[in-house]
């Protein structure tokens, strides 16, 4: 598929993707796709792979209390769950039910810490690889997995949560989550 070609496209060492971040100016009909298009100045905050650190996302949003941020990106990575491994690993084994629902708390502290940065601002995020399954089938507004919002005018994100699988001497070393073609 398209979205696969696209995605080898990318060389991944030791490291997922996470996060496509798109943004793109809506194009208009032939009228106006010769004027200039409108000048947005928005300030964003990108923070990622918090992994459980509570404190830390706390600490952010005290730091940026004073701060005057318009949109909050996270590109995954709440918590630091356990993610399939390949075939190989056998003694993976997936997090039980009582396990991945203590994951989804502190992913819901995570966020909640992120939204007192600043209340007015919208908070979205994708899941990560370390993010319970479940993420990735919430359809709150805040998550952006498989969709696309406007932050501005002429102004989109669009939004790809999980990993792909790496790849070291042609042998798979990170397996790909929660999707693999």
């Amino acid at each position: 598929t398209s979205h696969q070609t696209w995605l080898q496209a990318f060389d991944h060492r030791r490291s997922v993707l996470s996060f496509i971040v798109q943004l793109y100016p809506k194009i208009r009909h032939s009228e106006s796709r010769s004027k200039a298009m409108p000048s947005v100045s928005l300030r964003l905050l990108i923070p990622s792979d918090i992994h459980d650190d509570v404190a830390a996302a706390e600490s952010l949003a005290e730091a940026l209390a004073e701060e005057q941020i318009d949109v909050i990106l996270f590109p995954g990575d709440f918590t630091s769950m356990p993610n399939p491994v390949p075939e190989e690993h056998t003694s993976w084994a997936p997090p039980s039910a009582a396990e991945t629902q203590e994951f989804l708390g502190r992913s819901d502290a995570v966020l909640a810490a992120l939204k007192r940065i600043n209340s007015s601002a919208p908070v979205f995020f994708v899941p990560g690889n370390h993010d319970p399954p479940s993420m990735f089938s919430n359809s709150t507004p805040a998550n952006l997995h498989g969709r696309i919002a406007q932050l501005a005018p002429d102004l989109y994100v669009l939004g790809w949560g999980g990993c792909v699988e790496a790849f070291e001497n042609g042998k798979e070393v990170w397996g790909a989550f929660p999707h693999r073609e």
